[in-house]
């Protein structure tokens, strides 16, 4: 299971207990890698053979490039909320300066609320428990996690000429109010 920007296992904790009835859970925590392919490469690493994957958002860009990197590993994957193209050059902007406003713990909380959270949930008065969680993952993460994702998603490269590389069977979700 691959969580998004600022999120680890508790994101998928309502899944997680029926899950391991059937198979083992792995949950990696991307917290000290600055790019896609350092991330990737450490699940790789921290698995021994083939699997199944879930990616939101950002765990999805890592998602599929596990799928390019090593194929015959990645069994199946379900892709929610994520995309294969890289950030755009006023995107890549906003990174940056979202990267200079958060630089201690106060600032990460203003960031994430004011920014991110709105992103996050389609009704915010009946997902008020996603919300609280997210906030509590982000400032349990902290600031130095939040600049290292921030700059792999920011530097990440394109990977969409190395889609028809991927050839395991494959779940594309987004939601009909998903920003």
């Amino acid at each position: 299971l691959l969580p998004g920007l600022m999120c680890d296992e508790r994101l998928f904790s309502p899944i997680i207990k029926p899950l391991n009835q059937k198979c083992h859970i792995h949950t990696p925590v991307m917290d000290h890698f600055k790019t896609m392919d350092e991330m990737a490469n450490f699940v790789l690493n921290s698995i021994k053979g083939s699997f199944h994957t879930v990616g939101l958002s950002m765990g999805g860009i890592i998602a599929m490039t596990l799928a390019i990197k090593d194929p015959g590993r990645v069994k199946s994957m379900i892709l929610m909320d994520t995309s294969p193209h890289p950030d755009s050059a006023r995107k890549k902007a906003m990174r940056d300066v979202q990267i200079e406003a958060a630089s201690d713990t106060k600032d990460l909380q203003r960031l994430v609320a004011a920014e991110l959270k709105p992103n996050y949930v389609h009704n915010e008065w009946t997902n008020q428990h996603v919300l609280d969680l997210c906030m509590k993952m982000a400032l349990d993460l902290g600031f130095e996690v939040f600049v290292n994702q921030y700059l792999a998603l920011r530097n990440r490269h394109s990977l969409v000429s190395s889609l028809s590389q991927i050839n395991c069977k494959t779940l594309v979700l987004c939601g009909e109010h998903d920003k």
